[in-house]
């Protein structure tokens, strides 16, 4: 039994699917160009002709995961509390995470052990994808190009 996990954001669409030792068996991160549910059935498509059809959940995260979870009857969890599972999960020693998405910022901190404070910037969406994204149109770059940009001071 595979896990598929499905973040459809503001500005990209993320799946991953891992097998039951919890490895990482398939992933792919693309900008979904307003179009969420098309790019989310694309990367579905891509891992049942890649991986077979092999008996698998599905979990969805982020602003249009929640219109896909009611369209197929699955769990949709809501996004800061999957980042703050997966850090307790995978990486139990550290005591705060960002998450710069699309529209928001979100930050996690844990406080003497269990406790944890959340916080998400949904007011300005300065220094996140969509205003990335608009920067980089405006300088009239490539997607590809920006990556291999670097801060010389």
């Amino acid at each position: 039994m595979l896990a598929v996990g499905l973040d459809i954001g503001s500005t990209t669409v993320k799946a991953v699917v891992i097998d039951q030792n919890n490895r990482i068996v398939w992933k792919r991160y693309e900008r979904h160009r307003t179009r969420q549910l098309e790019k989310a059935d694309q990367l579905l498509r891509d891992i049942r002709d890649e991986l077979g059809e092999p008996g698998f959940r599905l979990f969805t995260t982020g602003s249009g995961g929640g219109a896909l979870a009611r369209i197929l009857g699955v769990k949709q969890h809501q996004e800061v509390n999957a980042l703050s599972e997966a850090v307790e999960h995978l990486h139990p020693d550290h005591g705060s995470v960002f998450e710069l998405g699309g529209q928001d910022a979100k930050y996690i901190l844990w406080r003497d052990g269990a406790d944890r404070f959340c916080s998400m910037n949904d007011r300005c969406a300065g220094g996140t994808g969509a205003t990335i994204d608009r920067i980089v149109m405006k300088l009239c770059l490539d997607q590809e190009e920006v990556q291999s940009l670097g801060y010389r001071p």
